[in-house]
């Protein structure tokens, strides 16, 4: 009922000028197999996300390895957000990364190390960080002589800030702020971006956060902690490793400078255009994105 429901709707939403069986049709549904019958000769993509069990309502589960194996054979092109799910769906076809681009062009930092001392996390200051670690870092700034934890972004709950600030209440070199965009904040203090997350299932699942690339985009190394099957790249250095922190931070130190035209060509290859090839869109027919 669903199936013919949703292909009636997609039918009777395109444009009478439009020729219907020249479109491409982009899907983000594990259950949308039927879309193959619905419009047998148009080019189908699939792109899959590491929420999409969470859209599961019944009982028992079974049923998304069956929906989810059909739909990727019945599509031209699967592509994929991490590499869990790359590893997963090559049982049944041949999935492509598919990360999150850069929405900003690559700036160059200002190459002054002096000031740089102070770490950033931005995203959502939320029950997904670990603060133990946070403590930590701010503990080996001061023993290493100076510099700030920045926790900025927004928190789901207001008792949870209050939590977490409680928490934080004796780490004197901890700041905790509410959403600021990216270029309002004093970037040019900054070490590094960190991503101390604490491990679960969907974190581990993260091959590339959505955050990394625009904090990529302003020359800014991360480090990271959970995510096992995070880009492996120079520029990406574990919190969480056999490496003690201050080590990890003197190699962001003495790493910053050579790895920016890495970063740079990171960040090229990961743009809106490199997205819209990938999904065999003419990019000189398109406008900037």
């Amino acid at each position: 009922m669903n199936a013919a429901f949703v292909s009636r709707q997609i039918a009777a939403s395109l444009p009478a000028d439009v020729d219907r069986d020249r479109c491409t049709i982009v899907n983000f549904r594990y259950d949308y197999a039927f879309l193959r019958q619905a419009f047998p000769a148009n080019r189908l993509l699939t792109i899959i996300h590491d929420d999409f069990e969470a859209q599961c309502r019944f009982p028992v589960r079974t049923h998304i390895t069956r929906a989810l194996a059909a739909t990727c054979r019945a599509s031209d092109a699967v592509f994929v957000v991490s590499t869990p799910l790359q590893r997963r769906l090559s049982a049944w076809c041949q999935p492509q990364l598919f990360l999150p681009w850069s929405v900003v062009p690559y700036r160059a930092p200002n190459p002054a190390m002096s000031a740089r001392q102070d770490l950033l996390f931005w995203g959502y200051v939320d029950t997904a960080v670990d603060l133990e670690l946070v403590c930590r870092l701010a503990a080996t700034l001061r023993e290493s002589g100076g510099g700030r934890v920045l926790l900025v972004g927004p928190t789901e709950k207001s008792h949870r800030r209050v939590r977490i600030q409680q928490r934080l209440r004796t780490e004197s070199n901890v700041e905790v702020r509410d959403r600021t965009d990216l270029d309002d904040l004093p970037l040019d203090t900054l070490l590094g971006a960190i991503l101390p997350y604490v491990r679960s299932e969907s974190v581990n699942a993260v091959t590339l956060a959505n955050k990394s690339m625009q904090l990529l985009a302003r020359g800014l190394p991360l480090m990271i902690s959970a995510m096992p099957d995070f880009v492996k790249m120079p520029f990406v250095l574990r919190l969480d490793g056999e490496e003690p922190l201050d080590r990890v931070l003197q190699a962001c130190r003495q790493g910053f400078g050579g790895w920016q035209d890495s970063i740079r060509e990171f960040v090229e290859a990961n743009s809106p255009k490199t997205r819209l090839k990938a999904l065999g869109i003419p990019v000189d027919t398109t406008p900037d994105v």
